[in-house]
């Protein structure tokens, strides 16, 4: 039976030729949302956007002080990226921080054609091949968290097989006031979770030391997505 089954599976590729092989690459991949069970002393401390530069050289400043692994979500149409690559490209050539892709311009990717798509992750990509000599590829997050089965068959299509949200935000929009963010990390800083921060103003850096004060305290190490869904 196991013969004739092979067989049977073989005779459909042949029969459906690329047909077979695009509905493969069009399956709907999984949303990561928090770390796989079993890293319970493990917390993924994860930055998006990147609008101001001044904030990219503090988190990085942050991860060399303090040995943070960290992972930077990189919408690459913001000049940061290319201002900070100097200080920013040794810690990703060692795997301290990991770079992934969140688009050229943040642009919500259920709102434009299958075009604009495929290109504004592969712009993305191209960016960080080319300044920080790595591939992003397979982590995306979808801009504002929005997506849908089309985006993620499309970046699936594209190698971006594990996109990912959070289970845990810092909160840290234009608004928030010095002191909120950190009570937001007493929150989420917590074991297994993904926890979502963003590199577009000074409101998180004001809390930096609050912050890793609680990594510490909760016994807690940080890790780069890479480093545990590999």
């Amino acid at each position: 039976m196991k013969r004739r089954a092979f067989i049977a599976g073989i005779a459909a590729v042949v029969a459906f030729g690329g047909n077979a092989v695009a509905a493969a690459k069009t399956r709907v991949p999984d949303v990561i949302f928090q770390l796989p069970k079993g890293h319970k002393n493990q917390v993924a401390w994860t930055i998006d956007d990147g609008s101001s530069s001044s904030a990219i050289a503090a988190y990085v400043a942050l991860a060399k002080r303090n040995n943070l692994h960290l992972t930077f979500f990189v919408t690459s149409a913001f000049s940061g990226w290319r201002e900070n690559a100097n200080l920013l490209r040794p810690l990703v050539q060692s795997g301290q921080i990991q770079l992934a892709n969140h688009t050229k311009t943040h642009v919500d990717l259920t709102k434009v054609s299958d075009e604009r798509v495929k290109a504004e992750l592969l712009e993305c990509e191209r960016f960080i091949k080319k300044v920080y000599g790595v591939d992003p590829k397979p982590y995306f997050r979808p801009p504002y968290g929005f997506y849908n089965d089309r985006v993620l068959r499309i970046a699936a299509n594209l190698g971006y097989t594990k996109p990912v949200m959070w289970f845990g935000t810092l909160a840290d929009s234009g608004q928030t006031r010095p002191g909120r963010i950190a009570k937001h990390a007493k929150k989420w800083m917590v074991g297994g979770r993904i926890v979502i921060d963003h590199a577009n103003s000074s409101n998180t850096v004001q809390d930096f030391a609050e912050i890793v004060k609680l990594i510490q305290h909760r016994d807690l190490s940080t890790v780069t997505l890479r480093e545990v869904l590999d």
